[in-house]
């Protein structure tokens, strides 16, 4: 299944890479490292932030994990200042 969501999501198809890891029983770092990245691909930044310090707590010596939670945590961040916010708002008027 995380094969199957990287190749979905290197295609640019984050909610497809979701609903491939949601079939996946297991629930290791690496799944919840794939899981932040499809979040954060999709701007859900707090989430994402979730997953990869889940995926943290479950291989503290990984720190691919770490770095990742700290790019998720950065995005977050950003989002909620009033420039992020403005940007946010931009894009959404775009999609319609």
């Amino acid at each position: 299944a995380l094969a199957l969501a990287e190749k979905m999501l290197s295609r640019g198809h984050p909610e497809a890479a979701l609903r491939q890891l949601m079939r996946s029983e297991s629930r290791d770092g690496s799944w919840h490292s794939m899981y932040g990245r499809v979040l954060m691909t999709m701007e859900k930044y707090h989430e994402a932030h979730l997953a990869f310090r889940e995926a943290v707590r479950l291989d503290p010596d990984n720190n691919g994990y770490h770095s990742l939670a700290l790019d998720a945590a950065v995005a977050e961040k950003k989002e909620k200042t009033l420039s992020g916010r403005a940007r946010k708002w931009l894009r959404t008027i775009g999609k319609k």
